[in-house]
């Protein structure tokens, strides 16, 4: 963390102010405040960077930080201020027609609607999303939202359907939330020898998580004690 951080203070100094890597630069900078959880430093440098963009007249870099904002609020619950900003956001993704961003922000704009127990609003906009998706992307993340929101409607058939069709391409994180989800559906509907089998898959996935997480830190341990060497 401190060695990316000194690494992106250094490049800021070095970049100029008028040049696309710039945003790159304040963006991933803001990114790794947000996931260690400095919210407002992440907030700071994301409206730097908002500013730059504008000031560079870069649509997609203001899109990128817009984006970015609506992340950091909607990670601290403040929904009010997340919708506003993916709002901005999605205007913008229409206005340069980009499908890909189109069916990010709507997934985003769902989640916030979700968290509020705004289910209806919530597959209203997960419906945009995959009606917005490029044809070529992988839909995982898109069908397990699905399946959440559906699942939080008491739609369970539909939900079912969607978090299997979600689990054929996801990563081992999603597949983690897939197969917890899939347990607790199968326990409540007393189905109870699927759900063990889905709360074993899911077991394994999350020994997997931590695996990775483990070897992670170890490797941040060796990079972090060799700038001692």
């Amino acid at each position: 963390m401190l060695i990316s951080l000194c690494a992106y203070f250094t490049a800021l100094k070095t970049a100029s102010p008028n040049q696309a890597p710039i945003l790159q630069i304040y963006n991933n900078l803001a990114l790794c405040y947000e996931s260690q959880e400095f919210y407002l430093p992440a907030i700071k440098t994301y409206k730097e960077s908002y500013a730059t963009a504008e000031k560079m007249q870069d649509k997609y870099g203001i899109l990128h930080a817009t984006r970015g904002l609506g992340n950091v609020y909607a990670i601290q619950d403040e929904e009010e201020k997340a919708l506003s900003y993916y709002q901005k956001a999605l205007s913008i993704a229409q206005s340069i027609k980009d499908s890909l961003w189109e069916n990010a922000i709507f997934c985003d704009i769902a989640k916030v609607y979700d968290d509020q127990g705004l289910y209806i609003e919530a597959k209203k906009q997960i419906d945009l999303a995959l009606r917005y998706a490029p044809s070529n992307i992988n839909l995982s993340p898109t069908y397990f939202w699905k399946g959440s929101i559906l699942y939080n409607l008491e739609e369970t058939d539909s939900a079912i359907h969607y978090l299997s069709r979600a689990s054929t391409k996801a990563n081992i994180y999603t597949k983690a939330s897939i197969y917890q989800t899939l347990y607790e559906i199968n326990k409540e509907n007393k189905n109870y020898e699927q759900a063990i089998l889905y709360n074993d898959t899911a077991l394994t996935c999350y020994d997997s998580i931590q695996k990775i997480i483990h070897h992670t830190e170890i490797n941040n341990l060796i990079k972090k004690h060799s700038i001692y060497i």
